[in-house]
């Protein structure tokens, strides 16, 4: 039971980060891995932007 619930997210997982079960099923060796960290950043990175209280403060971040 465990195994199929990694699998089902695992496979909703992929399109997210732009790859597919062939991908994950061929992957063998550093490079393969490599690829894996790569398309996981895309999904990580988070552009932050600074929240306000106050209008005066705003302004100076725009």
């Amino acid at each position: 039971m465990y195994r199929m619930l990694i699998f089902l997210m695992v496979a909703s997982a992929l399109p997210a980060v732009d790859l597919s079960w062939k991908d994950v099923r061929d992957c063998r060796g550093r490079e393969c891995a490599m690829k894996f960290a790569r398309a996981s950043q895309k999904v990580l990175r988070i552009d932050w932007k600074p929240v306000s209280v106050w209008p005066e403060e705003a302004k100076r971040f725009n």
